[in-house]
């Protein structure tokens, strides 16, 4: 199987991305497992996102995509279960520009959501002691742009797309010796991608779905 893992860079002062430890663990434990495991570290930026799907994503064609996102405030794992179809943000992204309010895709539903059931498959994944969350907080930055997507391009194609919040991971803050520093909660390495995996464990029995609207 073909796995696609997208997260971000740093940005905006912070020294680290959670994003890219998230993204290398998950390389790590997914490829022993015989798949083939890519992973794009994106800039935080809308056209960044746009030109990767539009001219990038059909020279990979994989059977599944992960997106993560680094929110500081987090404390487990988020499985967003919807993206809207706006961008609205005047804090610059990595290429200086601000959107207080532009269409991701015109003709396009508000509103996208996985193919699945994500309160079912969390639910499994709690109910063996895993902590996650289902959450509706994308926003309407960078995280929702990849959210939205990785959703549209699950719903035109028929294959895995998964969106995930991840928090700020101890791991990176003792990389960059800011462990203790700041008032976010972090959490293990360890901790953010079990019930990730848990999650990819429960849908690996999801069946191609035909195309979609």
């Amino acid at each position: 199987m073909k796995i696609l893992v997208l997260g971000y860079g740093s940005y905006n002062g912070y020294l680290f991305n959670s994003c890219i430890d998230v993204a290398l663990e998950l390389k790590n434990k997914l490829s022993t497992s015989g798949n083939t495991v890519y992973v794009k570290i994106l800039r935080v930026s809308l056209s960044d996102v746009h030109n990767f799907f539009s001219n990038e994503l059909g020279n990979i064609q994989p059977d599944i995509i992960i997106g993560l996102g680094m929110y500081p405030g987090a404390r487990v794992p988020i499985l967003e279960a919807a993206a809207i179809n706006i961008a609205s943000y005047r804090i610059p992204d990595a290429d200086h520009k601000i959107y207080p309010y532009k269409r991701l895709f015109n003709d396009e539903p508000l509103i996208r959501t996985p193919i699945f059931d994500p309160v079912h498959v969390i639910e499994e994944c709690r109910k063996i002691n895993h902590d996650i969350t289902v959450g509706l907080s994308t926003g309407t930055y960078l995280c929702n742009a990849l959210a939205y997507h990785i959703y549209r391009w699950s719903w035109k194609t028929g294959r895995l797309g998964v969106f995930f919040h991840v928090p700020m991971i101890s791991d990176s803050l003792m990389k960059n010796n800011m462990l203790g520093q700041g008032n976010y909660p972090f959490v293990s390495l360890h901790d953010v991608v079990r019930p990730i995996l848990c999650v990819l464990d429960r849908l690996s029995s999801f069946e191609k779905q035909g195309p979609h609207k």
